[in-house]
């Protein structure tokens, strides 16, 4: 938010202060919206009626970006006096006559186009009559992306000129962003559940019809082998049926011995039938002993003498080039005319691809449980062996600068200050990178306590005067008087609000910092503003990056990690909350956050 100036200023603070208010209760409900949403046309009607409805804009239309001729933008969803606009006009997204609305502008750009006035602005004379007619006098189009590519916009008109101010308009971005998300996500679980369904139904066809041939197969090779000496004349016309199966089909009997070796099982493991036949499956095609350790020579002897017991069995088999490979076997036990055991058939399938990727799944879990074992323990010996002795370094450097241990002179002193200093730096750096990265590990836990918000804006304010002092900056505070108790962490708001001041102390020369804060209906708005150097547009949607800070000679002479904002952003998430900037290079920045005024349990 902006920090007020002047008597002018504080005129049009109430309607300033009211338009926030209508911004932040659309973003609220709007976000509520979003968390419930199931069907991406309900939900873009829900935001279309909400902004007309509860936040009391003349109009709100949401428009997807057609790669027609025209660029044309069409329609997807409105609230307010729309249907017949909607319908007699067009809008394009195309540098043309048609395509430098707000609409067309924002999905060019990507950026979010403001029109302060409608009727007086020669871009927008296409559309004069109609906004004339429908008092709409002001608009704002919000780009809806996808990474670097824009597909839409979220278009809201008022009905008075010059509506849209900076917050106003920084809140109504942050919809935009939270539209543009919730569009993504609820198009990516459409797709996941309709790629599910496929793929349970592929799935399921794929696993009737594989069962349905091999009970076929099963039943028909069974029947054949049990009357095969009733059966002699009609053995070519068996072997044909068998060799033409795209699987390993083999007979063998009680000895494990091969009797029976069709031509997918030649071309597979490399034996003809005549080498074969007679030989014990064991020391052919199946190693004594698995990878693994397994003997798998007493398994196949117990499937020759016991195949109704067996079957289903999986194990590694070998080619005669001495590659190993892993088939899945059906086994059925043939029987005589006595309904004596005579053999097996059995029927198998490569599944070598299929268990490399479990083994492989398994050990990249692994190696990502070891990973995190390795951080985890990292973490804690940084935590112990480095802050302990920092702490030391600190606390006998403050005693020698008290004197306490006999006098100094200057450049003991000048010394001794420089490692003080750089104590608390790297312990400030240690710090910030343990919290990071217990934020990325799921482990930072956020506390919920009532405290007083006034109190702790002042404590920090008051801490931080000296460095303000010492660069001759003016530090003021300006809090409204219904800000009182509110539910969260007390320590971590704090900790947000020092980092938000020292940064501004840090990085203005001179002017003044301002602390400011308000209540709304659910939140809490605590803003930090400077007149430092500012921060570049193209910067702005990274400042909250992790380890990054600007590349400017002012940003160059300060020392920093570069975690402190994305720390304090991240901390936000945590407590329910909300940070945003506005800032123009040369004129400043203000940080804002905003928290609930009673937080939701961390689970």
């Amino acid at each position: 938010m902006s920090v007020s100036h002047g008597k002018s200023s504080r005129k049009s603070e109430p309607e300033n202060l009211r338009r926030t208010r209508r911004a932040l209760g659309l973003l609220t409900r709007c976000n509520a919206a979003l968390r419930e949403a199931v069907d991406e046309h309900a939900l873009l009607e829900d935001i279309c009626r909400i902004a007309v409805e509860s936040a009391g804009y003349r109009m709100a239309w949401v428009g997807y970006a057609e790669q027609d001729e025209l660029k044309t933008v069409r329609p997807v969803a409105f609230a307010g006096p729309g249907e017949g606009f909607l319908d007699s006009v067009h809008v394009s997204w195309g540098d043309n006559l048609y395509g430098h609305g707000v609409a067309g502008s924002s999905i060019r750009s990507g950026k979010p186009e403001v029109a302060k006035d409608l009727l007086h602005n020669a871009a927008f004379a296409p559309w004069h009559d109609a906004f004339l007619t429908r008092d709409f006098a002001a608009a704002v189009g919000l780009p809806l992306s996808a990474g670097s590519a824009t597909y839409g916009a979220l278009i809201i008109s008022a009905a008075e000129i010059e509506a849209f101010k900076d917050v106003e308009v920084a809140l109504l971005e942050e919809l935009g962003r939270n539209l543009a998300y919730g569009i993504l996500s609820l198009r990516s679980r459409k797709e996941s559940a309709l790629l599910y369904e496929q793929i349970q139904k592929y799935s399921a066809e794929l696993e009737q019809r594989v069962a349905e041939r091999t009970a076929q197969l099963e039943q028909e090779i069974a029947e054949r082998v049990q009357v095969e000496q009733s059966l002699r004349s009609s053995e070519t016309k068996y072997r044909e049926l068998v060799e033409l199966a795209n699987s390993i089909i083999l007979r063998m009997d009680t000895e494990g011995r091969i009797t029976f070796f069709n031509e997918f099982a030649e071309q597979f493991f490399g034996y003809q039938e005549s080498e074969i036949l007679g030989r014990s499956v064991v020391g052919t095609i199946v190693p004594e002993t698995e990878t693994s350790g397994r003997d798998l020579t007493s398994l196949l002897d117990d499937i020759a003498r016991h195949p109704g017991q067996h079957t289903r069995s999986e194990n590694e088999n070998m080619r005669r080039n001495g590659e190993h490979v892993w088939i899945s076997w059906t086994n059925r036990p043939l029987l005589d005319a006595e309904a004596r055991l005579i053999g097996s058939l059995c029927i198998g399938n490569n599944i070598t691809e299929l268990k490399a990727a479990g083994a492989e799944l398994l050990r990249a879990k692994e190696a990502a449980e070891s990973a995190d074992r390795i951080k985890s323990a990292f973490l804690a010996t940084m935590s112990h062996e480095l802050r302990t002795p920092l702490n030391s370094i600190i606390g006998f450097t403050g005693i020698l600068l008290q004197g306490l241990s006999g006098p100094l002179s200057d450049k003991q002193r000048k010394q001794l200050t420089m490692v003080q200093g750089s104590g608390r730096h790297l312990l400030a750096l240690i710090n910030d990178v343990l919290d990071i990265s217990k934020i990325e590990a799921g482990q930072m836990r956020v506390g919920r306590e009532p405290f007083d918000l006034r109190a702790s804006i002042q404590a920090v304010t008051q801490s931080m005067q000296p460095l303000a002092q010492k660069k001759n900056l003016s530090l003021e505070v300006d809090i409204s008087p219904d800000v009182n108790s509110i539910t969260s962490d007390q320590r971590r708001v704090e900790q947000i609000l020092m980092n938000l001041l020292s940064n501004a102390i840090k990085f203005t020369e001179q002017g003044e910092v301002r602390v400011s804060s308000q209540v709304g209906d659910d939140w809490v708005l605590v803003a930090v503003s400077d007149t430092g150097m500012g921060i570049p547009a193209d910067r702005l949607q990274d400042i909250f990056q992790p380890f990054l800070q600007l590349d400017t000679g002012l940003a160059r002479r300060h020392e920093g990690t570069g975690l402190g904002l994305s720390i304090c952003a991240r901390l936000l998430d945590l407590m329910g909350g909300q940070i945003a900037v506005e800032s123009r290079p040369n004129f400043g920045s203000t940080f804002t956050f905003k928290l609930p005024r009673q937080q939701e349990a961390t689970p």
